[in-house]
């Protein structure tokens, strides 16, 4: 019993003694770490805890301000709301610089900080500050000579201190073009070299014009396009404050804009009205809403918006269809006409012949590379209605109605499609000739391949026999053609 009760004790005193070297020698030793850490540190601040910066870099002096929303808002030289990517990176990098030693200096001349042409003020949210004087190059590559305000010591830091804070008004400056966001975004109107494009938004479907009629339904994917579009324009600089004057507009060439963009929200409130000018020196000139700032951007910038009423037409209508209920295809061309059905899951051909098998994965294929088209033209040549077809395909469901059904016939005058006519589609649409052409055709049907057995040339002793191996020309196989969908022929559909 004594034996148990001092095992027990020893173990008692063994788990205090583990507590007491990590609670007071480790914790200890790790906040004896960041200390040191902290110490090493050029300026020591928590960025989030930065209510306000002034900065004199080699390219101006700037203020910036943190508001109740924790965005930032340029005070001076002009008023604009701030990067908050580009500030707050500039913080971190600030906030995590350290410095690798002291010098004791009376004289700050030698160290380029008698007259410190950079510096940056940063004022706490407790009322404190925080300024960093930065210096000349030391004779060490990559290293600088730096000194906090109200200190007589000298600090030998790395020279990327002087990246951080060494920023002209663009950098700091909000570089976003239209300041909203997408979602907001109800209608659109466009003006450019082709004329005028209006784009309007109801029970989340995007429309060409205001009629919301079936047909008049716009892409989803080209609308999401130009929205991202919208969004992500950017300013490169900012050439000019003085765009609310007609002689800076004239200068920039914004009284004759080569596209215009109005923006509205479900009110019809206009949120924004952007114009281009043409493109000078490979760069655009912007201007929103008339206001001050002219916006100076790549030249491609305005590219998303020279766009017809053609370009935001649905491309995937006219090929809509439920691909898991079609049970039977019936193929057309000059050279086939094809018949196969879907029993049991399997595809065979709807009148059997024993000499031809049907390629299950390759009618799998047709009905899913139809189902993927999409149309490429909407060519203003186009006829009403395709009446003599170069080739057909209808597929129906397993009680033999029509699905949906397509036909097609020459090329487009750009030579870049075939005009093709489709259940699904109000007119004549243009196809591009390479997914008409790789459709599978040839491939749908095989010829079985079978063994020939040797004829028996034994004579029976009571009667002779002859084989005889010549082919019924009344069999089914005998006129039956393998397809030659996608390989136009001369000759027309026969009606």
């Amino acid at each position: 019993m004594k034996k148990f009760k001092s095992t027990w004790l020893v173990a008692v005193l063994a788990l205090g003694l583990g507590l007491y070297i990590y609670f007071i020698e480790i914790k200890k030793a790790d906040k004896d770490a960041e200390e040191k850490t902290a110490a090493e540190k050029v300026l020591q601040f928590a960025p989030e805890n930065v209510k306000s910066i002034e900065l004199k870099s080699s390219k101006g002096t700037f203020t910036l301000e943190r508001d109740a929303s924790n965005h930032w808002a340029l005070t001076s030289p002009v008023k604009d709301a701030g990067d908050d990517t580009s500030i707050n990176n500039m913080l971190k990098s600030l906030g995590d610089e350290k410095f690798d030693d002291t010098l004791d200096a009376t004289d700050l001349k030698p160290y380029g900080l008698d007259a410190s042409p950079l510096y940056i003020v940063l004022k706490l949210k407790d009322g404190s500050t925080k300024k960093l004087l930065v210096g000349g190059d030391a004779a060490i590559p990559q290293k600088i000579y730096v000194q906090r305000e109200g200190e007589k010591k000298v600090l030998f830091a790395g020279s990327a201190i002087k990246n951080d804070i060494d920023h002209d008004l663009k950098d700091l400056r909000d570089k976003r073009i239209f300041r909203k966001g997408r979602a907001e975004i109800n209608r659109i109107e466009i003006k450019n070299k082709n004329g005028q494009l209006e784009l309007t938004q109801k029970d989340h479907k995007w429309y060409i014009g205001h009629t919301f009629a079936n047909s008049d339904v716009a892409d989803p994917d080209t609308v999401n396009a130009l929205l991202g579009s919208i969004e992500s324009m950017r300013a490169t600089d900012f050439p000019s404050e003085k765009g609310d004057q007609p002689q800076e507009r004239k200068k920039y060439e914004l009284n004759t804009p080569v596209t215009e963009l109005k923006l509205f929200d479900d009110k019809d409130k206009e949120l924004a009205n952007v114009v281009f000018g043409p493109k000078k020196d490979n760069n655009i000139y912007i201007s929103v809403d008339g206001g001050p700032t002219i916006y100076q951007s790549y030249m491609g910038i305005a590219d998303a918006y020279n766009k017809t009423a053609d370009d935001f037409k649905n491309k995937k209508t006219a090929f809509e269809f439920d691909k898991s209920s079609v049970a039977e295809v019936v193929m057309k061309s000059s050279l086939t006409s094809l018949d196969l059905v879907k029993t049991n899951g399997k595809w065979a051909l709807a009148k059997p012949d024993p000499d031809y098998s049907v390629s299950q994965m390759e009618v799998e294929n047709l009905v899913s590379k139809i189902a993927a088209f999409r149309v490429a033209e909407f060519p203003a040549e186009a006829p009403a209605d395709i009446d003599d077809p170069r080739g057909s395909v209808t597929l129906k469901d397993s009680k033999g109605k029509e699905i949906f059904s397509m036909k097609w016939g020459e090329k487009t005058k750009s030579a870049k499609s075939y005009l093709v006519k489709t259940s699904k589609s109000d007119g004549v649409v243009g196809i591009a000739t390479v997914s008409i052409d790789s459709m599978p055709g040839q491939t749908l049907v095989e010829k079985v391949e079978k063994k020939e057995s040797k004829p028996d040339t034994k004579t029976d002793s009571k009667s002779e026999t002859k084989t005889d191996l010549k082919t019924d020309s009344k069999s089914p196989s005998s006129d039956f053609k393998l397809p030659t969908l996608g390989q136009p022929s001369t000759e027309k559909t026969n009606k």
